[in-house]
């Protein structure tokens, strides 16, 4: 493993910003916490090589270029550029131009590794953040990231993960643009008719043949770029609001549980008691009861 192996000249040493800090008790419960973070200037010998590092490491240039490689994939990180890095494999960042800025943090925590796999399903890649409303919303965040890490009180604590939460959700939302600018997913409005009518129809017996009616893409393609927008397939979605009508009936209606199934489109009550326990961790009736209905 190599790491900063060049002796770097003094202006590096002298602008750029190294802050590191040990989690407390209580961050380490969070959902995201920062070991370690900091704005650094790089001129054109700069180099990090590692082959592993128990962390996701995010990287935002300000200024200039930086070139990153994440397992066997090269790019490049231009301004006002982002890339979230699983370093857990081997990884690599440098400078392209002589003077590189750039901002980074190396992020933990249990929902540390969702976001990477939401923000990646496929191929890792480096994201425009031009998409944004605000020009300099993750120059802002990643600054107040600093200074709140560097307190380790309850407030900040607390703080800082919700402000990694909103950094690593700006990136979805860009990733997201981008993927609908290259046409690969569907457009917003055609999943929100999707939804809309499986809202209108979902206690009948619905199949994706019926959501696909009037749109003009592959059965294959719909999946794809249904699930990559909404985190779920067009099927569990489906499932997913079935169970959710349900549990309203079973707080408020007196109707027995096979009733209650074939209202919110399940044909058979034993596959609706399976996918209720399964959606809940009850049965029908259990919930019922827990609840204090009928």
């Amino acid at each position: 493993m190599k790491e900063y192996a060049k002796d770097y000249s003094e202006r590096f040493k002298s602008q750029s910003v190294w802050l590191t800090t040990t989690p407390t008790a209580l961050s380490l419960a969070l959902p995201f916490y920062v070991t370690e973070a900091g704005h650094f200037y790089a001129e054109q010998d700069y180099l990090v090589e590692r082959n592993a590092h128990d962390s996701f490491l995010l990287l935002y240039t300000l200024k200039g270029c930086g070139m990153v490689q994440s397992r066997d994939i090269i790019m490049q990180l231009p301004e006002k550029t982002a890339v979230y890095i699983n370093c857990h494999d081997f990884h690599k960042y440098c400078a392209v131009s002589d003077d590189w800025e750039f901002l980074w943090a190396h992020i933990k925590g249990n929902t540390a590794e969702t976001f990477y796999h939401m923000l990646y399903p496929n191929d890792i890649f480096c994201i425009d953040m031009n998409k944004l409303p605000k020009e300099t919303f993750m120059q802002e965040q990643l600054f107040l990231l600093m200074e709140q890490m560097q307190k380790n009180d309850i407030i900040s604590s607390t703080s800082l993960s919700v402000t990694v939460h909103m950094v690593l959700n700006a990136l979805i939302e860009c990733s997201l643009a981008r993927e609908h600018g290259k046409k690969k997913l569907l457009h917003t409005d055609t999943v929100e008719h999707v939804i809309s009518f499986v809202h209108t129809h979902y206690a009948e017996n619905i199949s994706i043949d019926d959501m696909l009616q009037g749109i003009p893409v592959s059965k294959y393609h719909f999946i794809r770029s249904f699930k990559r927008t909404m985190g779920i397939t067009p099927y569990h979605y489906l499932t997913n609001y079935r169970i959710t009508q349900a549990k309203t009936l079973l707080r408020s209606d007196e109707r027995t549980v096979g009733e209650i199934a074939e209202a919110c489109g399940f044909a058979d009550t034993s596959n609706f008691i399976v996918q209720f326990r399964k959606y809940t961790g009850q049965n029908p009736l259990q919930y019922r009861k827990y609840f204090g209905g009928y």
